[in-house]
Order: structure tokens, then sequence, then C-alpha cells
């Protein structure tokens, strides 16, 4: 869960972040500046979502959609090198998602 987080928080701030090669792979994939923004801003706040129980099930899906649609714009390029990388976090994130919350279990003393 914690791992989940981080990664979320940290794709989030790449997608952010001002450099080159970030926006030259999101316009191969059709997205501008903008969009590539509000998806950055989207994945980052999915990180924060994973670590509280009410909003962890919103976050798993907000994040499950993300890496879904990364994934249908790989196939749609024609780039299997890249969707084979992103099989593992979906898969992840389907295990997630059986798992539900771990820690709602757990109890104060």
């Amino acid at each position: 869960m914690i791992v989940e987080a981080f990664m979320g928080t940290k794709q989030g701030l790449v997608k952010l972040s001002p450099k080159r090669e970030v926006f030259e792979i999101g316009t191969k994939f059709g997205l501008n500046k903008s969009q590539l923004m509000v998806l950055g801003i989207v994945t980052l706040i999915t990180g924060f979502l994973f670590l509280l129980p009410a909003t962890f099930n919103a976050g798993n899906f907000l994040i499950f959609s993300i890496i879904l649609f990364a994934m249908c714009y790989k196939l749609e390029i024609k780039n299997l090198s890249e969707f084979t990388r992103e099989v593992p976090f979906f898969a992840m994130n389907l295990m997630m998602l059986y798992m539900q919350y771990p820690l709602q279990d757990v109890k104060e003393r």
C-alpha cells in the first residue's frame, strides 16, 4: 500500500515537471501540455487517496483507470514493450482492489 502511494505521488510529480521528454511522451499519446498537467494532478491525488480507508477504493479505481488509459494508448500506437511494462502495475492494482484496505481490521488500544 505504501509502495502504491509512493509510486502514485512520484508519477504525479513527474507528469507535472516541465521536462521536455515527459512532454514528448505525452504528445505521442495525443495529449497537450494542459491535459498532461491534469493527468499529473489526478495521479498525484491518487497517491494520497491510497492512505485513507475511506478513499482507498476511489484512489485505486482512479489509478486503475489511468493505467488502463495508458495501456490502451500504448496498444494504439503499437508500442508493445511499453505496454508490457504497464501490465505488472495493472495486476498490482487488481490485487489491491481484491485485498481491500489492509489496515481496516487493526484495533486501536
